[in-house]
């Protein structure tokens, strides 16, 4: 009995150890400002701010079986509003406290860039849209870009990872600097914004940016 009893608390050990590196490599990518994001650290002002927490803290609460379910999140709405901190505060409880190791976080505009880069060198795009296809969780940060209009292979690759991660069931998570669905049709084009309603508990952002009130 005690032999079994040292053998789980040693599987326990590396388990939390492979949660801990994890989470550590992947804030390297997320930036330090990200790594100790709580919803108690969320800076609140804004009575519609309070439903947003609530949305996102009831995602949190639930996240293995969504996760499982191929259950998305969409937060949408102003710049500056705090979107990214949020999908953190998701992305290290998933990691940290529910073990998906494999959660792969990317930047909207970088991976575009990349994938330019990628064209330039010969290498293929099926390749990138497979590793974001893998992964049990995948969130990626503002694919819109808010200062311009979403170029036609922008569109196509965004699209690509999407439905390629719903035809295997698997949750991705995404902020987005958008109005309205208006905006988002014009910007993504039907198939996607279709692919998000279906795929994704969207939840809507629109309060004063954050940055704006530093010297109140």
């Amino acid at each position: 009995m005690g032999s079994l009893d040292a053998q789980q608390a040693r599987e326990r050990t590396t388990s939390e150890r492979a949660k801990r590196l994890a989470w550590t490599e992947l804030v390297k990518r997320l930036g330090c400002r990200y790594q100790n994001c709580t919803l108690e650290g969320y800076k609140i002002y804004a009575p519609a701010q309070r439903d947003v927490v609530d949305a996102v803290r009831s995602y949190g609460d639930r996240l293995p079986e969504l996760v499982r379910a191929g259950q998305g999140l969409l937060l949408f709405g102003s710049v500056g509003t705090g979107k990214d901190h949020l999908m953190a505060y998701l992305m290290r409880r998933a990691v940290a406290e529910h073990g998906f190791l494999s959660l792969s976080w990317i930047n909207g505009i970088d991976w575009y860039g990349a994938n330019r880069d990628r064209i330039d060198e010969g290498r293929s795009e099926a390749e990138a849209v497979r590793l974001l296809t893998l992964p049990a969780i995948v969130a990626i940060s503002d694919p819109v870009p808010s200062w311009s209009t979403m170029r036609p292979y922008q569109i196509e690759m965004l699209y690509r990872v999407l439905d390629g991660r719903a035809r295997q069931c698997r949750a991705t998570w995404l902020t987005m600097n958008i109005a309205d669905g208006a905006q988002a049709q014009e910007q993504l084009g039907g198939q996607i914004v279709s692919r998000l309603r279906q795929d994704c508990q969207a939840v809507a952002c629109f309060w004063p940016d954050y940055r704006s009130r530093k010297g109140d």
